[in-house]
Protein backbone atom coordinates (compact mmCIF):
# COMPACT_ATOMS: atom_id res chain seq x y z
CA UNK A 1 0.00 0.00 0.00
CA UNK A 2 1.35 3.50 -1.19
CA UNK A 3 0.90 5.79 1.81
CA UNK A 4 1.88 9.38 3.16
CA UNK A 5 2.38 10.41 6.35
CA UNK A 6 0.28 13.23 8.13
CA UNK A 7 -1.08 14.79 10.93
CA UNK A 8 -3.90 16.49 12.73
CA UNK A 9 -3.34 19.69 11.10
CA UNK A 10 -3.59 18.13 7.56
CA UNK A 11 -6.66 15.80 9.24
CA UNK A 12 -8.15 19.54 9.93
CA UNK A 13 -7.37 20.73 6.31
CA UNK A 14 -9.01 17.47 4.89
CA UNK A 15 -12.54 17.63 7.14
CA UNK A 16 -12.88 21.04 5.74
CA UNK A 17 -12.07 19.71 2.24
CA UNK A 18 -14.52 17.29 2.74
CA UNK A 19 -17.46 19.80 4.51
CA UNK A 20 -16.19 21.74 1.21
CA UNK A 21 -17.36 19.11 -1.21
CA UNK A 22 -20.25 17.96 0.44
CA UNK A 23 -21.87 21.12 0.56
CA UNK A 24 -20.82 21.56 -3.62
CA UNK A 25 -22.80 18.07 -4.24
CA UNK A 26 -25.85 19.00 -2.08
CA UNK A 27 -25.84 22.52 -4.71
CA UNK A 28 -25.61 20.43 -7.30
CA UNK A 29 -28.83 17.92 -6.15
CA UNK A 30 -30.84 20.91 -5.52
CA UNK A 31 -30.17 22.53 -8.61
CA UNK A 32 -30.42 19.46 -11.04
CA UNK A 33 -28.93 21.85 -13.83
CA UNK A 34 -27.86 19.68 -17.00
CA UNK A 35 -28.28 16.52 -18.09
CA UNK A 36 -24.89 15.49 -16.11
CA UNK A 37 -26.12 16.78 -12.99
CA UNK A 38 -26.27 13.42 -11.08
CA UNK A 39 -22.63 12.71 -12.06
CA UNK A 40 -21.78 15.76 -10.76
CA UNK A 41 -23.35 14.82 -7.10
CA UNK A 42 -21.97 11.78 -7.26
CA UNK A 43 -18.52 12.93 -8.45
CA UNK A 44 -18.68 15.46 -5.37
CA UNK A 45 -19.72 13.09 -2.92
CA UNK A 46 -16.69 10.63 -3.86
CA UNK A 47 -14.43 13.74 -2.99
CA UNK A 48 -16.20 14.35 0.36
CA UNK A 49 -16.09 11.04 1.54
CA UNK A 50 -12.63 10.09 0.66
CA UNK A 51 -11.72 13.25 2.47
CA UNK A 52 -13.23 12.50 5.17
CA UNK A 53 -11.63 9.17 4.91
CA UNK A 54 -7.85 10.60 4.94
CA UNK A 55 -8.99 13.11 7.84
CA UNK A 56 -9.86 10.16 9.94
CA UNK A 57 -6.81 8.75 8.85
CA UNK A 58 -4.68 11.38 9.52
CA UNK A 59 -5.88 12.05 12.83
CA UNK A 60 -5.63 8.69 14.22
CA UNK A 61 -3.20 6.47 12.53
CA UNK A 62 -1.02 9.17 11.55
CA UNK A 63 -0.75 8.50 6.97
CA UNK A 64 -3.30 8.27 4.41
CA UNK A 65 -3.49 6.23 1.08
CA UNK A 66 -1.67 8.04 -1.42
CA UNK A 67 -2.25 5.65 -4.17
CA UNK A 68 -4.76 4.83 -6.85
CA UNK A 69 -6.11 1.15 -5.41
CA UNK A 70 -9.43 1.90 -4.01
CA UNK A 71 -9.19 -1.24 -1.74
CA UNK A 72 -6.21 0.01 0.30
CA UNK A 73 -7.82 3.24 1.51
CA UNK A 74 -10.83 1.37 2.29
CA UNK A 75 -8.57 -0.97 4.46
CA UNK A 76 -6.60 1.85 6.16
CA UNK A 77 -10.01 3.79 6.71
CA UNK A 78 -11.18 0.25 8.18
CA UNK A 79 -8.19 -0.11 11.19
CA UNK A 80 -8.23 4.03 12.22
CA UNK A 81 -11.94 3.45 13.14
CA UNK A 82 -13.33 2.62 16.55
CA UNK A 83 -14.19 -0.70 16.35
CA UNK A 84 -18.28 0.31 16.75
CA UNK A 85 -17.53 2.56 13.93
CA UNK A 86 -15.84 -0.25 11.69
CA UNK A 87 -19.17 -0.43 8.83
CA UNK A 88 -18.23 3.61 7.56
CA UNK A 89 -15.43 1.53 5.62
CA UNK A 90 -18.23 -0.18 3.48
CA UNK A 91 -19.85 3.15 3.25
CA UNK A 92 -16.50 4.45 1.88
CA UNK A 93 -16.32 1.43 0.03
CA UNK A 94 -19.78 2.06 -2.00
CA UNK A 95 -19.51 5.61 -2.35
CA UNK A 96 -16.04 4.79 -4.09
CA UNK A 97 -17.69 1.89 -6.27
CA UNK A 98 -19.43 4.25 -8.32
CA UNK A 99 -16.17 7.47 -8.80
CA UNK A 100 -15.22 5.73 -12.04
CA UNK A 101 -18.87 6.33 -13.81
CA UNK A 102 -19.49 9.60 -12.24
CA UNK A 103 -16.27 10.66 -13.37
CA UNK A 104 -15.39 9.25 -16.33
CA UNK A 105 -18.32 7.73 -17.70
CA UNK A 106 -20.39 9.11 -20.62
CA UNK A 107 -23.57 8.54 -20.07
CA UNK A 108 -25.44 10.06 -17.16
CA UNK A 109 -26.35 8.50 -13.84
CA UNK A 110 -29.22 8.43 -12.01
CA UNK A 111 -31.32 10.21 -9.65
CA UNK A 112 -30.87 7.58 -7.02
CA UNK A 113 -28.01 7.43 -7.45
CA UNK A 114 -26.82 10.74 -6.86
CA UNK A 115 -29.12 10.94 -3.56
CA UNK A 116 -27.59 7.68 -2.20
CA UNK A 117 -23.96 8.89 -3.04
CA UNK A 118 -24.68 11.95 -1.17
CA UNK A 119 -26.06 10.61 1.96
CA UNK A 120 -22.47 8.36 1.83
CA UNK A 121 -21.01 11.26 1.84
CA UNK A 122 -22.89 13.25 4.66
CA UNK A 123 -23.06 10.42 6.78
CA UNK A 124 -19.26 10.11 5.84
CA UNK A 125 -18.10 13.57 6.62
CA UNK A 126 -20.76 13.71 9.69
CA UNK A 127 -18.82 10.52 11.55
CA UNK A 128 -15.69 11.74 10.66
CA UNK A 129 -16.39 15.94 12.28
CA UNK A 130 -17.60 13.74 15.21
CA UNK A 131 -14.04 11.43 15.47
CA UNK A 132 -11.92 14.27 15.17
CA UNK A 133 -13.90 16.75 17.79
Amino acid sequence: MKASPCDRNEARFRIDQARGHLRQAEEAAASRVGRAWPNVVVSDAVLAGVAAADAVCCARLGQRTAGENHQDAIALFRQALPQDKTPLATVLGRLLSVKTPAQYGGKPLSATKAATALNQATRLVEEAGVLLA
